[in-house]
């Protein structure tokens, strides 16, 4: 299987090395809350979503995956995503702050 590095997504039902960091490199991922919320966000995509999650790395401001959407609407998936967590994580990060 050839995994691709995500730039620009060419081919949507290819598996794809993605990298989605914090906006300043801010270190939210050390709080386990904040940690335990992108886990069940990810758990949720492989039912939910048609995505095959293959490997994924939390590190302390950043995330690493190796995935591939099942509908080749990998670039809806990725928009989804972002949008859905970065607002949440917002969200959560205000009111435990």
């Amino acid at each position: 299987m050839m995994i691709l590095w995500a730039k620009h997504i060419r081919d949507q039902e290819m598996p794809y090395f993605l990298t989605f960091q914090v906006v300043g490199l801010a270190d939210v991922f050390t709080r386990k809350m904040y940690r335990d919320f992108i886990l069940e966000n990810l758990s949720y995509c492989p039912s939910e979503k048609g995505l095959y999650l293959f490997e994924y790395v939390i590190m302390s401001n950043h995330i690493h995956l190796v995935v591939q959407q099942k509908d080749g609407k990998l670039s809806e998936w990725v928009r989804d995503f972002k949008k859905f967590t970065s607002k949440k994580l917002v969200k959560l990060i205000l009111e435990n702050s």
